[in-house]
């Protein structure tokens, strides 16, 4: 199906995306099989086509992360792996973000209050061996473990505790406020040796999935079991590896696998500024806080409310601050706010997973809920999923269709021989080149009805109908 819907250029659409100030690395949607032609959309709503560039003519011939006024240049590269988009609920609008900033500081450790490091807007987890950058001082590290700051409720697991559920008679989860998306460690105190993540919670059980660690014989541990200790809460930390990433079944101790954790010769710390300015007495919106004197503060500082949200200072005035948005939430009022500088980071995942496209910087981010870049392309067919699920491509690409399928077949079987899988592609592609041309006539060997291609208002546009008003295998 995406062989033929590819080639005879079957499902065109369009998808838009909005520009980030600074940022050049964009998702492509999961829909879009082939791209056609990439739009910035100006100020004056004018669509300005941009230039393709190969990945690595884009890295040669200019630096990606330059800012400009507007984009000229796009790429799209091989499967990268996906930088996670964690929960942050930051209002009105950035319940997930790619990057953010430490508010502790910390030697081999991300500590961020505002965080949720078990949710993700993907669903994928943040395993072991995930790359953290330190975007900062460009250095990076590995994912060991993920941890808490304050654990919502700790204690031991009772005799219900199963392969997929822990129970402690003793609490009652709901009331403790755990909800998915948190984290539940082993053992209770001291260094983290696995950890999961909630999925559904009871009263006094809650399930959980996809443990990860390893026990101090570096044996892998499977899963939760009665008498174990344990704490539960947000994942606002993660720790990093003092050595790389071991490969599975391996201890961590295995020679020839130490490693210093970050790059070039750093320490390893994730840095923040002492205080340069205190704000009491404050009140807050999504994007301001105003309060007392705001001397020392400057543009690009981390405001930091004594509830554990903070935000990128962007503007300064007497007695406000202007920011980007408040990631953990909106503060409450009163709450204290301190300024500081901050490093700021993102985790990738391991594994090269996600399609990208590259587009050059810009100086400032699309208007909120506004799309200013287009994407024209072609999307991927909706596959069957029941056998009687009707195929998105048309009935009249059958012929097609089989041509392929029995060429692909052929390929997989193993011992087709490669004359006779060549064979099948030409015939498919033979089959195939009678089609190429749907997007602007019906095919060649399909016959047009002289008694329905009469082209009005009410019949224009059918799905057998070309522009000028031709139909076929149209029924009476």
């Amino acid at each position: 199906m995406k062989e033929v819907a590819r080639d005879c250029r079957l499902l065109p659409d369009e998808w838009g995306l909005a520009l980030v100030a600074g940022q050049y690395k964009y998702p492509l949607p999961q829909a879009i099989d082939r791209i056609y032609a990439v739009y910035y959309i100006d100020s004056d709503n004018t669509h300005n086509r941009l230039s393709y560039m190969a990945e690595d003519n884009y890295l040669a011939s200019m630096d990606p992360t330059e800012v400009q006024s507007e984009p000229f240049y796009y790429s799209y590269p091989p499967y990268v792996p996906p930088v996670f988009e964690f929960y942050v609920s930051a209002p009105p609008v950035y319940d997930y973000v790619s990057a953010s900033y430490v508010t502790t500081e910390s030697i081999r450790t991300i500590i961020d209050s505002g965080a949720s490091f078990g949710r993700t807007r993907s669903g994928k987890r943040i395993r072991p061996g995930c790359v953290v950058n330190n975007i900062s001082d460009d250095s990076f590290g590995y994912v060991q473990y993920l941890d808490m700051t304050t654990a919502k409720t700790s204690g031991t697991a009772t005799s219900g505790t199963t392969t997929d559920t822990l129970e402690d008679t003793g609490e009652n989860f709901s009331t403790d406020d755990v909800e998915v998306g948190d984290i539940v460690c082993t053992p209770s105190t001291g260094e983290v040796l696995a950890y999961a993540f909630v999925i559904e919670v009871g009263t006094d059980s809650f399930r959980y999935a996809d443990i990860e660690g390893e026990d101090a014989n570096g044996e892998r541990i499977n899963r939760f079991a009665d008498g174990d200790t344990y704490k539960v809460g947000k994942a606002t930390e993660v720790r990093l590896w003092f050595g790389r990433p071991v490969p599975e079944g391996t201890r961590v101790a295995h020679a020839g696998w130490n490693h210093p954790g970050l790059r070039q010769g750093t320490s390893n710390i994730f840095a923040v500024s002492a205080t340069k300015a205190t704000i009491t007495g404050t009140t807050f919106t999504n994007t301001t806080v105003t309060g007392s004197s705001t001397s020392g503060t400057e543009e690009d500082d981390i405001a930091i409310a004594s509830g554990g949200s903070h935000a990128l200072i962007s503007g300064v005035d007497d007695n406000e601050l202007t920011v980007d948005k408040w990631i953990g939430g909106l503060p409450s009022a009163a709450e204290t706010v301190t300024v500081v500088e901050a490093d700021q980071y993102s985790i990738e995942d391991r594994f090269a997973t996600e399609r990208q496209i590259w587009i050059g910087p810009p100086s400032e981010a699309a208007a909120e809920g506004d799309e200013n870049i287009l994407l024209s392309g072609y999307r991927k067919p909706r596959m069957p999923q029941e056998d009687d699920d009707p195929l998105e491509i048309p009935e009249h690409y059958e012929q097609p269709l089989i041509a392929c399928s029995k060429w692909q077949v052929a390929d997989l079987l193993g011992y087709i021989t490669p004359a006779e899988v060549l064979s099948y592609e030409n015939i498919y592609r033979q089959e195939v080149r009678k089609y190429g041309s749907d997007v602007d006539r019906p095919p060649s060997n399909r016959p047009i009805s002289p008694w329905r291609n009469r082209r009005t208002a009410v019949r224009y546009g059918r799905r057998n109908q070309t522009p000028n008003g031709l139909t076929w295998d149209v029924d009476i």
